[in-house]
């Protein structure tokens, strides 16, 4: 359980209805206030995600669920000596399968209309490797509010999550 704030810079006015002159004139700090529950875990398996966004009015940022395997770890750390040997929890492969929807609020000045998206994640683990794919991650749409829709992806070594 958690919560936070991101704040993005935005016009008070509709970009559509006044002048770029105008729009620069009139930015402000636009917060983003969510509220965050996660159950993991549920029978080894299974994993819930839940973000409620309280400003500027209330949405739901995130709701996915997650099937993985038992070997996956959300912090995976550098091999020891059980690992080397293929006898440590990060020696196997472990993977994560997430769908469901995210959404930001109306921001018109990044021509975000708002409203609900399919999201998913996949991931793989190997040792202190890591590899992920993700469409409409709710983070990657605080950071790039325009972004909808976009595929974002990486690899990993050493501390990961």
């Amino acid at each position: 359980l958690f919560a936070q704030r991101v704040v993005l810079p935005v016009p008070k006015v509709n970009p559509a209805e006044t002048s770029l002159n105008e729009l620069a004139k009139d930015m402000v700090q636009s917060p983003i206030i969510t509220g965050h529950l996660r159950q993991l875990d549920l029978a080894d398996y299974v994993d819930v995600n839940l973000a409620v966004g309280a400003v500027p009015k209330v949405f739901v940022n995130e709701a996915m669920i997650s099937v993985h395997s038992k070997k996956f770890a959300r912090r995976r750390l550098t091999p020891d000596r059980d690992d080397i040997r293929g006898d440590g929890p990060n020696a196997s492969l472990g993977w994560s399968l997430s769908v469901g929807t995210a959404s930001l609020p109306p921001l018109y000045y990044y021509a975000v209309e708002g409203g609900n998206r399919f999201a998913f994640k996949a991931q793989l683990q190997w040792g202190p490797l890591s590899a992920f794919v993700r469409m409409n991650d709710p983070e990657f749409l605080q950071a790039f509010p325009f972004a909808y829709n976009a595929v974002n992806a990486g690899i990993t070594a050493g501390i990961a999550e």
